[in-house]
């Protein structure tokens, strides 16, 4: 019980602490997660090509599940990249008038993948074409149709430099068709006065990846800006679903559903009304565990003064000069439930039981008669002797008297824990007790296991003549024939 005002106010100090923490959680943490990227561009040096001293608005960002899912930036010097359909692109330029970006492919940083590695199998100088057919179906953009335009008029002087199309077939499919390069332009009809033939295709489309292609995404057919548009007037930060596979468009806002309305996202008094709600909250449950911690305490103090054992020794001694109560089941589990193999005396007023507690102690266990048990044999202990005997014992501290260790006041029995010191005899006796005579026998002797077998035999011979009931104790007759018996055996054997 002294221990309880620390483990409350320890309580105490932790839910205080949870109670502090009430306002800083009270946002969406993904919020935090985008404003803190923006103010950390704005704090770092590191440039974030094509955007100077500004973070990337939207659609772009720097944070997963922030911003487009299909807008994340990467800065790098001299170009950032952006990754479309798994392919990484150099942004090169960004237009917000005519919402275009001019990309490039980014084949070297690539090189563990074989989805977009760049045909140096077949021409050692084609850095920037990879080995398969751009793709940017499923994503918001398409590429312009002046781009799509110069490579549908595309071709090659007569006679056409092909390589060798068994080793290099896609090589050779784009010479003879350069729109292979792009997929999206594929369909429909691009206008544009013919131009001069190209000795080199590949040479060609090499230099045309390098200096980049346009590309377009139209806002009002895709949901996202809109929603982010609504998102903003609500001073919220657009993002998205990062570990969903459709990427749905989510809002998230510094006030969560859990935010009383009347908190204004943005007022002045927003943080001194959070500290006084956290400040009232932590003062009811303070109250609220102060009051279970105060009845606990109540109902074990009323439970503790019904005993009429700790009534009486309460009056007559201090409790700190007492000696430590234990509790029945404690000094039941160290004697084995009263083992009687554990028994090592029997007296008018209680049998003894050798005992062993918890930290390894070894004590004798006197389990006293009560009323209700020995009455009729006038054994019984009475309570008031019971404490007198704790009163006179706890009192005295001597070398060569028996020292109490505590006391055990229950409605099943009435117990006294003596320190146990054990004499070479009594140690004998409690092993033989306890079915451990082998430990007592010296090895030395060399004694087999039918000796031994005999000498249990005669021990347990011993222990019946010196029973506490006469009528257990054999007598003169019965102890020579058993002995005879254990001698004719011993014989037999040899």
């Amino acid at each position: 019980m002294a221990q309880q005002p620390h483990h409350f106010f320890r309580l105490l100090s932790i839910l205080t602490l949870i109670c502090s923490l009430y306002s800083i959680i009270s946002a969406d943490p993904q919020f935090h997660e985008c404003a803190s990227k923006q103010d950390t561009y704005l704090r770092s040096s590191s440039p974030c090509p094509p955007f100077a001293s500004t973070p990337p608005p939207f659609p772009f960002s720097l944070s997963p599940g922030c911003g487009h899912p299909f807008f994340q930036l990467k800065c790098s010097s001299p170009h950032s990249t952006i990754s479309i359909n798994n392919l990484s692109f150099a942004l090169l330029h960004f237009d917000p008038n005519s919402s275009s970006l001019l990309l490039s492919p980014q084949l070297s940083s690539l090189t563990s993948s074989t989805t977009m590695r760049p045909a140096a199998t077949c021409s050692s100088d084609l850095s920037s074409i990879p080995a398969h057919s751009i793709n940017l179906s499923g994503s918001p953009f398409r590429v312009s149709d002046s781009y799509c335009s110069r490579l549908s008029v595309l071709r090659s002087c007569s006679p056409p430099n092909l390589p060798n199309c068994s080793h290099c077939p896609w090589e050779c499919k784009l010479v003879k068709n350069p729109l292979n390069l792009l997929r999206d332009c594929g369909s429909g009809t691009h206008s544009l006065q013919q131009q001069g033939c190209q000795t080199d295709i590949l040479e060609y489309l090499d230099n045309f990846l390098k200096i980049g292609f346009q590309v377009e995404y139209d806002e009002s057919q895709d949901s996202y800006f809109s929603s982010c548009r609504e998102c903003k007037s609500k001073k919220g930060i657009c993002g998205f679903n990062s570990s969903d596979p459709e990427k749905n468009f989510l809002c998230f806002q510094s006030r969560t559903p859990f935010s009383p309305t009347w908190i204004h996202q943005n007022g002045p008094n927003r943080v001194a009304i959070l500290c006084s709600v956290s400040a009232a909250l932590c003062l009811v449950i303070a109250v609220l565990v102060f009051g279970i911690v105060f009845r606990y305490r109540r109902l074990k103090s009323l439970k503790t003064e019904d005993d009429p054992t700790t009534l009486f020794l309460h009056r007559h001694r201090s409790a700190s000069l007492l000696p430590p109560a234990f509790t029945f089941e404690e000094l039941e589990s160290s004697t084995n439930r009263f083992d009687p193999k554990r028994k090592i005396g029997d007296g008018g007023f209680g049998s003894v039981y050798l005992g062993q507690l918890s930290d390894a102690r070894i004590v004798a266990v006197k389990y006293l008669h009560r009323h209700n048990q020995a009455a009729a044999a006038g054994r019984a202990f009475s309570t008031k002797s019971f404490c007198n005997e704790i009163l006179i014992l706890s009192s005295i501290h001597h070398s060569n008297l028996v020292k109490l260790h505590g006391y055990c006041s229950d409605p099943r029995g009435l117990l006294l824990v003596d320190k146990r010191e054990m004499a070479l005899a009594d140690h004998v006796v409690s092993k033989i007790q306890m079915g451990l005579l082998r430990q007592v026998v010296d090895p030395v002797l060399g004694v087999d296991g039918e000796t031994m077998n005999g000498i249990e035999s005669v021990a347990e011979l011993a222990f019946r003549c010196v029973a506490a009931d006469k009528d257990d104790r054999p007598d003169s007759r019965e102890v020579a024939e058993e002995l005879r018996r254990i001698r004719s055996q011993a014989i037999g054997i040899k």
